[in-house]
């Protein structure tokens, strides 16, 4: 996979988050997605998961 810019990176790394709380959870891929895009809290819990990971990376 070519990650051709930082929007790109960011949605991979979202998406890699999801895909780990939604096999840890058992819940299905796009109800987290859902729920992402509704819930501020969910949202923060992700994003901090997603920061802390670039973080890792810098």
């Amino acid at each position: 996979m070519e990650i051709n810019n930082a929007q790109e990176l960011k949605a991979l790394m979202i998406t890699e988050v999801l895909e780990y709380y939604a096999e840890k959870t058992g819940k299905a891929l796009e109800f987290l997605a859902d729920l992402l895009e509704t819930s501020s809290e969910f949202r923060d819990l992700i994003m901090g998961e997603v920061e802390f990971i670039a973080l890792k990376l810098l």
